[in-house]
């Protein structure tokens, strides 16, 4: 049973992650790209390290999030797209399935403790 609950709320974050992903692509508004915030609350703590990986992974020498001809990629946009997609798709997907078993194997080790 527990194995159910994980599947299913690590598939429903990763949904949501493809689903983010694709509204933030399809947007005209550069500023598109702060919804990845969402995700910091919703997979707290885990999240907190996507900004030493969004340092590890600076955009500005990898790859110019500005197109030949002057405009604004989201594709080509390393910190601000691929990071957060990236990172949340995995971590925070992994995260969110493993939940549900420590919060499960941690109820175990409390009714043992006590009986």
């Amino acid at each position: 049973m527990i194995k159910k609950i994980a599947i299913t709320f690590g598939v429903l974050h990763l949904s949501f992650v493809i689903f983010m992903a694709y509204v933030i692509a399809t947007s005209s508004d550069p500023v598109a790209v702060n919804a990845w915030l969402l995700f910091i609350p919703l997979d707290f703590p885990i999240s907190l390290g996507m900004f030493p990986v969004s340092y590890i992974f600076d955009g500005n020498w990898l790859l110019s999030s500005i197109d030949e001809n002057g405009n604004y990629n989201i594709f080509r946009d390393i910190n601000n797209f691929w990071v957060p997609a990236i990172y949340t798709g995995i971590v925070g997907t992994a995260w969110w399935y493993y939940l549900p078993i420590l919060f499960h194997k941690f109820v175990l080790l409390i009714k043992t403790k006590k009986g």
